[in-house]
């Protein structure tokens, strides 16, 4: 559950809101204003959950459920920058502006780094159909060109790299070292010690009990996702995630566990 939604008069306020269509949500905005504590980051090594700000996800469930019913929201007024910037991404994750205009509203480094990921993210799923709401693996693992198709983004590949040096945050060219590896198609090899170190977690009978392993950054795709299988349990009938979502993306996403992706 969202911090900022665990009070319950507030969570059900705003669930009623989304239900009755309610158009004025200033409420939630100075609610967010003054209760919301923007943790910036500086530094892309020290970027380890890839957790997206609260508002940001609020705001994109607000808005979604707002053109679904075909209703517009009263435009509120923030009383700061950060917050403002939050409801901008929200209206790019839901189409509602362009890379273009997008762009000119965002100037927190964090979070233009949240718009870049962002946009990356539709160019994925507009060419693999499907529905990542960020996909931060293809900044971290490399080899991922063997199982996604990045056309589009090699397309707009000059103008994202330019984007992409406007941002100021720390050890960003690691995340561009990788995202260029999978955009060139170019292997990486397989880093074998990871696997001899797991080994005794893997061949055990606690195997599938959700032995969380943090995952390293940097490693191939293959090993990755052999560590997130790590994160299941088997409970006697069928494999479980460690996280369940009601919109399919679940961690790990075991029903992309294909025969065919196994053997690559």
């Amino acid at each position: 559950m969202y911090k900022l939604l665990q009070n319950q008069n507030i969570r059900e306020k705003f669930i009623f809101g989304i239900v009755n269509k309610l158009t004025d949500w200033q409420w939630l905005v100075d609610y967010i204003n003054e209760n919301y504590e923007f943790l910036k980051i500086s530094d892309w090594e020290k970027y380890t959950n890839y957790q997206i700000p609260e508002p940001i996800s609020l705001f994109s469930m607000l808005l979604n459920s707002m053109l679904l019913k075909n209703t517009k929201i009263e435009k509120p007024k923030f009383t700061k920058s950060d917050i403002r910037q939050m409801y901008f991404l929200a209206k790019f994750n839901n189409g509602i502006i362009e890379w273009k205009e997008a762009k000119t509203k965002i100037s927190n480094e964090f979070l233009k780094l949240i718009l870049f990921a962002n946009c990356v993210t539709q160019q994925i799923n507009k060419d693999n159909n499907t529905n990542f709401y960020f996909y931060w693996n293809i900044f971290i693992n490399p080899n991922l060109f063997q199982i996604y198709d990045f056309d589009t983004l090699r397309t707009n590949q000059q103008e994202l790299l330019d984007y992409l040096k406007t941002i100021k945050i720390q050890n960003i060219d690691l995340l561009k070292k990788v995202f260029m590896f999978n955009l060139n198609r170019t292997k990486v090899k397989y880093n074998h010690k990871l696997l001899f170190n797991l080994k005794d977690d893997i061949l055990s009978e606690n195997a599938f009990s959700f032995q969380h392993k943090p995952a390293p950054k940097y490693i191939p795709w293959q090993e990755n996702e052999l560590m997130n299988m790590l994160d299941t349990k088997y409970n006697g009938k069928k494999l479980l995630p460690f996280i369940g979502s009601w919109n399919g993306n679940d961690y790990p996403n075991i029903g992309s566990w294909t025969k065919s992706k196994l053997i690559i």
